[in-house]
């Protein structure tokens, strides 16, 4: 392939957007926005590279679109879609006019969330308007007291380079249970890293399957097979999403529901939870070479530990936990707590003035997000432990899905307030701060009780889960 070949090769018109854009490497678009102005833009410190063969390595929508921009010369703000906008300000060097309506579009969105992230961008490629704005908006957050002290590490913001091709396809495992029947079933649904449904099916049948479920999954490497994990109550499994094939493994010390599992250096920890109305405070360990579990630390007394969230980052892994009461007074707070899985401690680093009755979790960007059963949506910054509102969710509902892509956060399914279940898949876009709702859907409305990310080498055309006389899509 040619320098400057970055157009899809079905797309008729690919020689001669091919061509245009070599010729405005060369000499610069110039376009027709003439009404635009132009830009006082500080010097950017974004290094020099092979435009032709960063643009070929972008998803093709956006290859597409950058074409288009150079082949035409037009550029209208509603083309450029925020969750790219990186990209489009690396190829932005070469055409001013598209750098002008990358800072418009950046404008538009900004607020007081994304403010400080805004500002590292601005810094990084050289966009006078939008650093002015955005300093001057988070000085304004500093003085009200939403935001911490501003470090100079804040302001180093690299973008996400794809000029790096993925090793491995990255599939999103959903699982929900029926337990209206006699005979209980645990079902998954795997999507790609499309929203798209690749498998839909049973995995178990069993009387002893309960919606309080919960899973994770070990891998030791991305070209290693990986195995998800999943229990309720006392028992436990080890899944071969390749093959089909699960074992059951030896039981907790300790009966739970309404617990989390999380996976970490060849080890799972079972945290939390309730067992006959009490909290269970031990976190059990289960190293996968030993094949046991052992008592490895205890929860604090002020956490209550029912429907928390784990998540791992920075090898510690965080928990957050509704208060315990005081007095019986419900008190409106949730406890922030580290799990050392090296030194077995857990302390409690921060608190967060909200409560809430369900709580989901993720990580992003060095950042903990947070998503509750009311509808609210908090980040967490572990470098400083302090937490900001962000724009609250687009839908309240329990029981739902959390998982991020490359760019967002997603909120799959769930059960809303009337009792009824939902298929809506939700995005939030960390740089501009926004929700949307997807057109993509999961294939039927379903409560979601454990989510994994599941990585499979490219060279291979294995679908975790998949088989082919138990795919299908069951009727409504």
């Amino acid at each position: 392939m040619t320098k400057g070949s970055i157009v899809s090769s079905n797309d008729p018109n690919g020689p001669e957007i091919v061509e245009t854009l070599k010729n405005v490497e060369q000499s610069g678009c110039q376009g027709n926005l003439s009404n635009l102005p132009d830009l006082n833009l500080y010097k950017d410190n974004v290094p020099d590279i092979n435009i032709a063969e960063y643009v070929q390595n972008l998803p093709e929508f956006v290859r597409n679109k950058i074409a288009g921009f150079f082949g035409t010369g037009v550029i209208e703000q509603e083309t450029v879609d925020i969750e790219n906008i990186e990209h489009y300000l690396v190829v932005s060097r070469h055409c001013n006019h598209l750098k002008s309506v990358c800072e418009s579009k950046l404008l538009s969105t900004l607020n007081t969330v994304n403010c400080q992230h805004y500002l590292a961008i601005a810094e990084q490629y050289g966009l006078g308007l939008l650093q002015t704005s955005a300093h001057q908006m988070y000085k304004n957050n500093l003085l009200n007291g939403t935001h911490p002290p501003l470090k100079s590490t804040d302001l180093t913001w690299t973008p996400q380079s794809q000029t790096k091709k993925n090793s491995c396809k990255s599939f999103n495992a959903i699982f929900t249970c029926d337990t209206t029947s006699v005979k209980r079933v645990l079902t998954t649904v795997v999507l790609d890293s499309t929203k798209h449904v690749k498998c839909y099916r049973n995995i178990k049948k069993g009387d002893k399957i309960s919606k309080q479920f919960q899973c994770c999954c070990l891998q030791d490497a991305e070209d290693h097979p990986p195995y998800v994990y999943w229990s309720f109550g006392k028992c436990f499994f080890r899944y071969d999403p390749v093959l089909n094939k699960y074992k059951k493994l030896s039981t907790f010390r300790y009966s739970r529901s309404k617990f989390s599992l999380i996976s970490h250096n060849q080890c799972c920890f079972a945290i939390g939870g309730t067992s006959d109305g009490k909290t269970v405070r031990q976190i059990e360990e289960y190293n996968v070479c030993q094949k046991s579990w052992k008592t490895v630390s205890k929860l604090p007394v002020e956490c209550q530990m029912s429907y928390s969230a784990c998540v791992l980052y920075d090898s510690q892994i965080y928990i957050f936990s509704a208060a315990t009461y005081k007095d019986g007074c419900s008190q409106n707070r949730t406890v922030v707590c580290v799990f050392d899985p090296v030194k077995k401690n857990t302390d409690i680093v921060a608190e967060i003035l909200l409560s809430f009755t369900q709580i989901k979790a993720c990580v992003f960007d060095s950042q903990i997000y947070l998503a509750s059963d009311d509808g609210d949506f908090i980040r967490f910054d572990p470098s400083n432990n302090c937490f900001v509102r962000c724009q609250n969710q687009i839908m309240k509902s329990k029981d739902f899905g959390m998982y991020t892509d490359d760019d967002s956060i997603l909120l799959a399914g769930g059960c809303n307030s009337d009792g009824k279940c939902n298929n809506a898949i939700r995005k939030f876009c960390p740089v501009s701060g926004l929700w949307t709702r997807l057109s993509a859907k999961l294939p039927d409305c379903m409560a979601v009780y454990g989510t994994c990310n599941i990585k499979i080498p490219t060279t291979c055309s294995i679908i975790p889960f998949y088989e082919t006389k138990l795919f299908e899509i069951p009727a409504k």
